[in-house]
């Protein structure tokens, strides 16, 4: 599986089930994921397993570089209609507390922290899941749509990672399955969407 495109509508009814599965070959490496939400509450999810260098999104062709203090760190410029481009460099980005949200209560950020790292040499944030095996880091600022959001892996293949959004009440997400997924009967390189009833704020995890 080189390249997997899946295309969701978020008028749909609240399912049960996953919106779409699909399973790769066993060698399958997630590079990047991208969920793009409309004012028209239509999304699409991207899945790539490309390397990021094919895969990579063109820059902005008009924008401005703003400070916003929200986004610590990242890199922001504000495109020509009013949205925000935000990008988290971890070569550039070194400080946890740039990406821990302001309204996580002390003790949750104090856990979290714990939780996390980054290796500027490597340019990336990285995941220490605690006894419980989970981690859940939410967006460092709350968002409406329309949005694009999208993180880039270094060939995520163990394990399970999802990517959730919460617009119009509905909780939204796809679940990337690695070897040693915790989800028992699910089958490595398994790329799942789903929706179903959910908090309105909007956070990524």
């Amino acid at each position: 599986m080189k390249h997997v495109t899946l295309v969701f509508s978020l008028a749909l009814i609240s399912l049960v089930f996953p919106v779409s599965s699909v399973i790769g070959d066993d060698t399958t490496t997630f590079t990047s994921v991208r969920l793009t939400v409309g004012e028209d509450g239509v999304g699409v999810l991207t899945v790539d397993s490309r390397p990021a260098e094919e895969a990579k999104q063109p820059a902005p062709s008009s924008s401005e570089p703003v400070s916003l203090k929200a986004f610590g760190k990242a890199t922001v410029s504000k495109l020509k209609d009013g949205r925000f481009d935000v990008v988290y460099d971890f070569s550039k980005v070194t400080d946890i507390a740039d990406i821990i949200p302001a309204f996580v209560p002390l003790p949750a950020r104090t856990a979290l922290e714990k939780q996390l790292s980054i290796d500027s040499d490597e340019g990336v944030l990285v995941l220490i899941p605690d006894e419980t095996k989970r981690i859940h880091l939410p967006f460092p600022r709350m968002v409406r749509p329309p949005f694009e959001m999208q993180v880039d892996l270094i060939g995520h293949s163990d394990g399970l990672l999802q990517l959730t959004a919460a617009p119009g009440g509905y909780l939204i997400g796809v679940s990337l399955h690695g070897e040693n997924t915790p989800e028992k009967d699910v089958e490595p390189s398994t790329i799942a969407v789903f929706e179903r009833p959910g908090p309105k704020a909007v956070d990524g995890g």
